[in-house]
Parts: C-alpha cells; sequence; structure tokens
C-alpha cells in the first residue's frame, strides 16, 4: 500500500523517566529507549528525571505502553523506572525546566 502524499507523519513527543539511579547517563537511556523509535534528543537533569525525545509520537507511546508491562516494565540499571508523556517535547515540562544536568542533541555535546 502506498502512502498518499497528504498523509502527514506523527510530530515529536517526549517522555519523562522517573525512577533513574545516579548511575544513569544519557547513553543508558539511549539503548534503552532506541529499541522503540529514533531519538532526537535526551536530557536528565540534576533531580534525575530524564526526557527523551522521540522523533515520532508513535515511538514515545510505544515506550509508555512496553513501561506499562506489569511482567517486565523498563529498567534501567536493575531498577524500575515510570515512564510519562511529556507535555511539550522542546522543554523540561512541569519538572524544574532549568537546563543543569547533562544533554545531548542528537547524542553530542554542544
Amino acid at each position: 500500500m502506498i502512502e498518499s502524499a497528504s498523509t502527514k507523519p506523527s510530530s515529536p513527543a517526549a517522555v519523562l523517566v522517573i525512577g533513574l539511579s545516579s548511575e544513569c547517563s544519557v547513553l543508558d537511556l539511549k539503548s534503552q529507549f532506541e529499541i522503540y523509535g529514533c531519538i532526537s534528543w535526551i536530557r536528565i537533569d540534576l533531580s534525575r528525571v530524564g526526557y527523551v525525545t522521540f522523533r515520532s509520537r508513535d515511538f514515545a507511546n510505544a515506550a509508555i505502553t512496553a513501561s506499562l508491562d506489569p511482567s517486565f516494565g523498563i529498567t534501567i540499571d536493575s531498577k524500575k523506572v515510570q515512564i510519562l508523556l511529556a507535555k511539550d517535547p522542546n522543554s523540561g515540562v512541569g519538572i524544574g525546566s532549568k537546563d543543569n544536568g547533562s544533554s545531548s542533541k542528537l547524542l553530542r555535546a554542544k
């Protein structure tokens, strides 16, 4: 089936990753979340909340769905984390938007 030219790709969407250990790095988040789809940006703030911006809302929804699996969920550093959809993929929505943590635009330092 060929998609029509009027089919618009899903817009970017960000998820919050709550419950990260102090040892968790941006690369740890990348390796855990890239299986759900293309990532455009990752940040971990000083309060140990991760922000992962996917190129598509469908990818973000896939990560959220996986996190809700009662048998497995998503674990990072042997710790189960909570995944929530962020309201604005370009900001740290609601949990202190100051950029004082480690971040990565396409996983490279600025």
